[in-house]
């Protein structure tokens, strides 16, 4: 009962008492998740959000003045709140929402209705307030770094997806670094409850809205992202999840597409899986464990498949030589990996024969006669032979 009455307690505590009374009360949620964290967080987002509101009706000299009206929260302890959920709390459940934590304690039914808790108190955050605590700061891929880098990338999904406002004119750029980190990890790097976990984020953020009132911003970020991706599998091999990452992202770019002629639409129907989708919804949260790894790498299949059709028709909208350096970069990853001679079989999933499968294709449907025609046939005549 104290715990869900959290939210009318806080307005009467002194400022220079709610951080460390708040950090108390979390650890009491954090010994015991399954009786107090959901109710602790619903709280604290009750809270914030009548915060939130009756600052809205503010008046402007009040604003000014920055008097405040009753039951609503002194700057330092709305500062405290602020501290604890990007803090403490984030600490807490980031293992447990990237598998790790769940796999070793088996608190993933508890932690999944907390983490749902969570996410709406960060909604009631602004954006501007996050970025100035750097939380959307995406670091290494070791241990605990690894976990909260996860848990940062699904936050991220959500609230692109729950609030097309929330990042603004941002929301393609923030997606695009989150999708980066993903490309920039190596399979053989990964143990299999991280490769799950990381293709879950995946899948999340390529459900994220696109957003057409920033169309030049939304077009810039493709062509880094397609450019990127291909640079990072230069870079890593064939056994980088830029590929898989880059296929998901296509086919979120594609799902809004329409029809425009019959071999458009034969491509759409044989992709319908992967529509499905992308417009579906792949679970509320990680921990809710309810895929096992090979399902999540068929689903991610069944986007590579795709992948080369999508690539060359997003390259066509782009225009440019767009066409011509994506064809350039298959090749140039085909041509190391036959000079290589090597063989790179995944567990659950034949990256190494599925990579090599997508770019000889996607170089195809990319390629532009003028810019590389005769590098592709020579590429071509030479594997033949």
């Amino acid at each position: 009962r104290f715990m869900k009455a959290t939210s009318y307690f806080i307005v009467n505590w002194p400022s220079g008492v709610v951080e460390e009374t708040l950090e108390n009360l979390w650890a009491i949620c954090a010994f015991n998740m399954f009786e107090h964290a959901t109710s602790f967080l619903n709280s604290l987002c009750t809270a914030l959000r009548r915060c939130n509101d009756m600052d809205h009706s503010r008046t402007s000299s009040e604003r000014k003045s920055n008097r405040t009206k009753s039951n609503v929260f002194s700057p330092a302890a709305l500062k405290s709140i602020h501290k604890l959920l990007t803090g403490p709390i984030f600490m807490t459940l980031a293992p447990y929402v990237s598998g790790s934590g769940q796999a070793e304690n088996g608190h993933g039914n508890a932690t999944a209705g907390a983490w749902s808790s969570y996410l709406p108190c960060l909604e009631q955050i602004p954006a501007s307030a996050l970025n100035d605590a750097n939380f959307f700061i995406l670091t290494s891929n070791q241990g605990s770094d690894f976990d909260e880098g996860i848990a940062r990338m699904l936050i991220i999904a959500h609230l692109a997806k729950c609030s097309g406002e929330y990042f603004g004119s941002e929301t393609d750029k923030c997606l695009m670094k989150a999708q980066l980190w993903i490309a920039r990890q190596r399979v053989t790097s990964l143990t299999k409850e991280q490769l799950k976990s990381i293709r879950l984020a995946m899948l999340h953020l390529g459900r994220g809205e696109v957003t057409p009132n920033n169309e030049t911003s939304s077009q810039d970020c493709r062509k880094e992202l397609v450019f990127q991706s291909f640079e990072a599998m230069l870079l890593h091999g064939l056994d980088s999840l830029a590929l898989e990452c880059l296929a998901v992202q296509c086919g979120r770019w594609c799902s809004s597409i329409s029809t425009h002629s019959s071999a458009i639409e034969a491509h759409e129907a044989a992709s319908s899986m992967s529509r499905v989708i992308v417009r579906g919804d792949v679970g509320s949260a990680t921990a809710n464990d309810v895929l096992s790894g090979d399902k999540i790498s068929d689903i991610i299949g069944l986007f590579v498949r795709d992948l080369p059709w999508r690539l060359g028709s997003i390259c066509r909208k782009m225009g440019g030589t767009a066409s011509g350096l994506v064809t350039n970069r298959c090749l140039r990853i085909l041509q190391g990996v036959a000079a290589a001679n090597v063989e790179h079989l995944v567990e659950g999933y034949d990256l190494y024969n599925a990579a090599l499968v997508t770019l000889k294709q996607s170089a195809s449907c990319c390629c532009d006669t003028e810019a590389n025609g005769s590098a592709y046939t020579s590429f071509y005549v030479t594997e033949m032979l």
